[in-house]
């Protein structure tokens, strides 16, 4: 949530309170009180979007790096593979051209290679193997292959979560606005006689500010020298 959403989150919450603390005076039946619980609804969403925000860049962060680390690991898969078939390529000619390393590539095209060397291993494990090669590197291909596409898909659902909250946040602060603009003219004429209400409701529909930045004064230029 953004700070000038946070801030006026918590102005709505402000003025919620003060129509509790008033609530003698404005029943649910009346526009006011329909306006409070718009507003009360609006608190209530804001809230869940803004934890279902914070979730989901939390998962995009998480994912971003268990994708870096698999990609990683897939990598090192493919370089042995790569670096056995260049020997294997002595009494196999052109071998080494069915697993070249995808250096500097995207993941889908990362993914693409390495489920293609998974492939057009199988026929020749037994000769990786003679070379010195695991005997389950194909399945320490496949499951790191599997693990990158996790991490991919969290990766995508921790995004479309975050911009789903985002966008509820939005509505929700549009909808906020305009409970209190409704309610602004109402508290403005029933304290209109009583100005340590009305001061509160002004007070409490307020948003904040963000304090300023103090700007770094100019150095005073140093004085001409004597003549």
């Amino acid at each position: 949530m953004k700070d000038t959403e946070r801030r006026r989150l918590e102005m709505f919450i402000r003025v919620r309170e003060f129509g509790s603390a008033h609530a003698a005076q404005f029943p649910p039946s009346s526009f006011a009180g329909e306006q409070l619980d718009i507003l009360d609804n609006a608190i209530n969403a804001l809230e869940t979007h803004a934890s279902a925000q914070s979730s989901g860049m939390g998962t995009v962060r998480e994912s971003a790096s268990s994708k870096a680390a698999a990609r990683d690991e897939l990598m090192r898969d493919l370089e042995a593979i790569s670096r056995t078939a260049r020997a294997m390529a002595d009494t196999m000619p052109g071998l080494e051209d069915k697993f070249r390393i995808p250096h500097n590539q995207s993941d889908q095209t990362v993914l693409a290679v390495a489920r293609a060397a998974a492939t057009d291993a199988l026929p020749l494990k037994a000769e990786f193997i003679r070379r010195g090669m695991p005997a389950d590197f194909l399945e320490d291909l496949q499951a790191d292959i599997e693990e990158m596409e996790e991490a991919i898909q969290r990766k995508a659902q921790g995004a479309g979560s975050q911009v789903a909250a985002t966008a509820g946040i939005d509505t929700q602060i549009e909808r906020g606005m305009n409970a209190v603009r409704q309610l602004d003219p109402i508290m403005r004429n029933t304290f209109a006689s009583d100005p340590a209400t009305l001061a509160a409701w002004v007070s409490a529909s307020h948003v904040e500010r963000p304090p300023r930045r103090n700007k770094q004064s100019s150095p005073t230029p140093p004085a001409p020298p004597a003549s």
